[in-house]
């Protein structure tokens, strides 16, 4: 039989499908939509996290017979290219995940968990499995994770130097359309500059603080607590500053400051060290800190 033809538009029609299916760029205001659809989702922090991955993949319980009270974690048990399933150490696993559930309920981490052992104790193994779990897990709709980006538009008349009406050009001018009052689907070529978070700050973070519990407490339960993270100031120096130079322009209208935010999910990625930082054996940390400069993204802030 003759080898059968590539069709390359049918691969990029469902990439295309596959990708506004998972939401990756959203507008503020839709991205407040989802949280108010599944509040507590969006108001994890990291270890929080870690445990609905654990979770998320379940655990049984093993056929060793000095084992019948332990759990195993099913996700010490998926296959990534470099090793196969971790053949014991469910204490240690069940240690890792009490550590983690106690930092969940506590609302914050205060200590590390140092996995320390002779070579062939599987300690780098066992951080790997937790690490391709997450990568996993993010793909998923239980999984998705957001930040957040600046956009600024090239042309000038949507420049924050308009008057108070606000121009919707380039936009659908309809009221309900999510492109409405929103920079977040610019095409690249209207875009002057796109100043990303380093820190992967959760886009709550921009309502302000004194608003936030009020809005969130109206999402969820009485029942349900809201993370003590989650009140907290959030947002790193240089996001702050640029909230403060959009609002000052603005002269205090939120709505117009919310246009210039896109909000990106992204997914964990110990390869190309999204979410996962790594220390190899004698080297330097990836994780730096770097010092802004005034590039060309930041003199074309208002």
């Amino acid at each position: 039989m003759p080898p059968t033809e590539f069709n390359m538009n049918k691969m990029t029609r469902e990439y295309q499908r596959n990708y506004n299916r998972r939401k990756v760029i959203l507008s503020f205001k839709q991205f407040l939509d989802l949280v108010s659809k599944d509040t507590k989702k969006h108001l994890r922090d990291a270890a929080n996290y870690i445990v609905d991955t654990f979770d998320y993949y379940q655990s049984n319980t093993p056929e060793y017979v000095d084992l019948i009270h332990i759990k195993r974690f099913n996700l010490f048990d998926m296959k990534t290219e470099r090793n196969g399933p971790i053949i014991g150490g469910e204490q240690v696993q069940n240690e890792i995940y009490h550590y983690l559930n106690k930092f969940k309920k506590n609302g914050y981490a205060d200590k590390l968990v140092l996995l320390h052992g002779p070579n062939g104790s599987a300690k780098t193994t066992t951080i790997e499995k937790i690490s391709h779990a997450m990568e996993q897990y993010s793909q998923l709709n239980e999984g998705a994770i957001y930040k957040f980006n600046w956009i600024f538009p090239s042309d000038k008349e949507l420049s924050p130097n308009t008057t108070n009406t606000t121009t919707t050009l380039g936009f659908d001018k309809s009221q309900d359309s999510p492109y409405s009052k929103s920079f977040a689907f610019l095409e690249e070529n209207k875009i002057l500059s796109k100043i990303d978070s380093e820190y992967r700050e959760n886009p709550l973070f921009l309502i302000p603080k004194e608003y936030r519990n009020e809005i969130l407490r109206g999402w969820i339960s009485k029942e349900d607590e809201i993370p003590s993270h989650i009140l907290a100031n959030g947002l790193s120096k240089k996001n702050q500053q640029i909230f403060e130079c959009l609002l000052n322009a603005y002269k205090g209208d939120l709505e117009k400051v919310y246009q210039h935010v896109q909000v990106e999910r992204f997914f964990f990625s110990s390869q190309y060290r999204v979410g996962i930082s790594c220390i190899e054996p004698k080297m330097s940390a990836d994780a730096a800190e770097k010092q802004l400069t005034m590039d060309k993204n930041y003199l074309t802030l208002p």
